[in-house]
């Protein structure tokens, strides 16, 4: 499937197996590599290796941009990111947008604390402020989050995406959009290996 979006280049969505999906959408709903190893009955380093995979596949440079990026291509929906509701509208201080915006990029604690000229202790401080207002239970889990609320935008993933939210991109998706309905899919449970 390709996305025009607006004047920016196409996106095409890349291809993943069932597995990897089923991966994408228990990482995506906040799972922990130890969990998703306990649910599908399978070791830790397989399900690395198995992430790792679908990480190459959409072409993040890190989780949380790996589950950005299975919104942004519609591979989840936004139903299969939210967990738990919060108060609406989530109000974050500057400085957890900078901590969000830097994990978004695909950085890390030490990645916000040189951009933001502070310790990578305070960036924790941050992170875990950030983590509870959001209701996320990671860095990966709340940049999902932020892209279904609306607190951060596209161009922020990317520079070459244009500064819109997720929910005005799915817009210009057209009626295959429609199609992926925000309700929890659940996948059932296989070992893979």
């Amino acid at each position: 499937m390709t996305t025009a979006i607006g004047p920016h280049r196409p996106l095409t969505a890349p291809t993943l197996t069932d597995d990897q999906t089923a991966l994408l959408r228990l990482r995506a709903a906040g799972h922990t590599r130890a969990r998703i190893s306990r649910t599908l009955h399978t070791c830790d380093s397989q399900i690395t290796k198995h992430l790792n995979a679908v990480q190459t596949a959409l072409g993040a440079d890190s989780r949380a941009q790996m589950i950005a990026f299975g919104l942004l291509h519609g591979i989840l929906n936004p139903g299969q990111v939210i967990t738990r509701q919060v108060a609406q509208p989530i109000c974050l201080t500057p400085r957890q947008r900078q901590v969000l915006a830097v994990y978004a990029g695909g950085g890390n604690d030490q990645d916000a604390a040189a951009s933001m000229g502070i310790s990578p202790s305070t960036v924790r401080e941050y992170a875990r402020a950030l983590l509870r207002t959001l209701g996320a239970r990671d860095r990966a889990h709340a940049v999902g989050l932020a892209l279904v609320y609306e607190v951060l935008l596209l161009s922020e993933l990317d520079p070459d995406l244009p500064p819109v939210t997720l929910a005005e991109h799915t817009k210009t998706r057209g009626p295959a959009a429609a199609a992926d309905s925000p309700s929890r899919s659940r996948t059932g449970v296989r070992t893979i290996g």
